[in-house]
């Protein structure tokens, strides 16, 4: 997983749709990913989070992304942590 800060422009346009595709593509069977997936998700704070899955091999990965996306769409769990 990459995190970075740059080129992030027209964010807010783009932040609905890319968490509904990364929700959309980590909900898939992991046997139906049988081809890189790659999930980029705009977050608020601008930071670009970038997982590349491939088959079962990046299960994990997968995992990590749905609960970034979770925290993501519920911040007041970020406060308890």
């Amino acid at each position: 997983m990459v995190l970075g800060h740059s080129n992030i422009e027209g964010i807010n346009a783009n932040v609905n749709h890319e968490a509904k595709r990364a929700l959309d593509l980590t909900n898939t069977p992991l046997q139906s990913l049988n081809s890189i997936v790659q999930i980029i998700i705009y977050m608020d704070n601008n930071i670009k989070i970038k997982c590349q899955a491939i088959g079962y091999e990046n299960e994990s990965k997968l995992r990590e992304i749905k609960n970034r996306i979770h925290h993501w769409k519920n911040p007041e769990l970020n406060s308890k942590e």
